[in-house]
């Protein structure tokens, strides 16, 4: 690897990590900004949800500049934003200002996977794609952790304007470096009209097919670590919210190490699409033994769900062959039309777990065999979108 390959892998790395950070970090923040700004849980669910809004409303526009303007211009552009967000949302007196920072945030976040994974196309060869992406994954995932607890220690020690005026101050110097050391797109990506549509890309039954799994790629883990995870142990097995929290640290380390290995074990596969649906197959299968199994003791479900989370990276492998899949002058769309795919599925299935449990209480269902019920909806869904892959084409560098 060269010097230029390692300063282009670090600052991809400390990208993911920023927009990692922002969007663990509401749940530190959260308790500030309302005693502060004496803000309605309504208010503060609102802001919450902006990052992700704006982040799915700006994903197609900015993957289609991506194809047009190359990585560097556009992950200089959106690591600006997340620096102006970030030092509006430091500086914020009012409820506008940090609806417009969260704003400013989820449009830095909309393109940073896709910039991404156009980036490692440009600077590495075909089987190391996966490899380095998994590596970024894992090493950013830090940035996450540092969104929560130390987050909170370093709050009772500066006041928050401050910390979060040195996070933008980092971003600021980030863009930069990104504008000094990306390269230029080649030429054939700089034009004035797109070659490859988004109606053109879904027009092609194997990426319509990489898209269907692409739904259930984060929405497994999301529907644990982002929403039930908690709630199942705390009703089911009586933990407390520091348990249920430690818990949930181990799922995160989960994903920082799976991400590494899914990508080291892409780079030496000779049939990619097998990795894929093993591992799917394998989330779908954990995910049917949580239903099947009447009540679990607390280390078992432990230990399932960790086991489904891992596996659950197999989104590394498939990105690699959404790059096999499309032209290089399409891989922005293509990677955005993935992502926006991952946050539906995120939602659907979040929104769809909670209406299993309503259901089953309804129907007079104890709390355990209700989120039994909803592991088997989850566990469902994985295979049915599964299915669908699986028709897809073999596709090898």
């Amino acid at each position: 690897m060269t010097a230029r390959q390692r300063a282009i892998l670090l600052i991809c790395v400390v990208i993911f990590a920023i927009n990692q950070f922002h969007r663990a970090s509401g749940s530190i923040t959260t308790p500030i900004l309302i005693e502060e700004l004496s803000l309605t849980a309504f208010a503060v669910s609102a802001l919450a949800a902006m990052l992700c809004v704006s982040s799915v409303i700006f994903q197609l526009p900015l993957g289609a500049a991506l194809d047009r303007v190359g990585p560097r211009l556009l992950m200089a552009a959106t690591t600006g934003s997340v620096a102006v967000g970030t030092a509006i949302f430091a500086l914020a007196q009012d409820y506008g200002q940090l609806m417009l920072a969260r704003m400013l945030l989820g449009i830095g976040a909309a393109a940073s996977g896709a910039a991404i994974s156009v980036t490692l196309a440009q600077v590495f060869a075909g089987r190391d794609f996966a490899y380095y992406q998994g590596m970024i994954v894992s090493i950013g995932g830090v940035g996450g952790l540092l969104g929560t607890y130390p987050l909170a220690l370093m709050l009772e020690l500066l006041p928050w304007p401050v910390v979060f005026s040195i996070l933008s101050a980092v971003a600021a110097g980030l863009a930069i470096m990104v504008l000094r050391t990306l390269p230029d797109p080649p030429p054939a990506a700089v034009t004035d009209a797109a070659p490859v549509g988004y109606l053109s890309l879904m027009g092609v039954p194997e990426i319509r097919k990489i898209m269907v799994l692409s739904l259930v790629i984060w929405a497994p883990i999301v529907v644990l670590t982002g929403l039930w995870g908690s709630a199942y142990f705390q009703t089911v097995h009586g933990f407390g919210a520091t348990a249920s929290g430690a818990v949930l640290f181990a799922f995160y380390l989960s994903t920082m190490v799976s991400a590494y290995g899914f990508g080291w074990l892409e780079r030496r596969s000779a049939n990619r699409k097998r990795l894929i649906l093993t591992a799917a197959l394998g989330s779908a299968t954990l995910y049917g033994l949580m239903a099947a199994i009447p009540a679990p003791p607390a280390w078992a479900a432990i230990a399932l769900m960790t086991g489904m989370i891992f596996v659950q990276q197999f989104y590394v492998p498939l990105s690699a062959h959404l790059r096999a899949a499309v032209p290089a002058e399409a891989l922005g769309r293509a990677s955005s039309l993935m992502t926006l795919a991952g946050v539906v599925g995120i939602s659907v299935l979040q929104m769809g777990f909670g209406t299993v449990l309503d259901i089953a209480a309804a129907a007079g269902f104890a709390p355990v065999d209700a989120y039994r019920m909803g592991f088997a909806a989850v566990g469902l869904t994985v295979i049915l979108a599964s299915a669908v892959y699986a028709t897809a084409r073999r596709a090898n560098d």
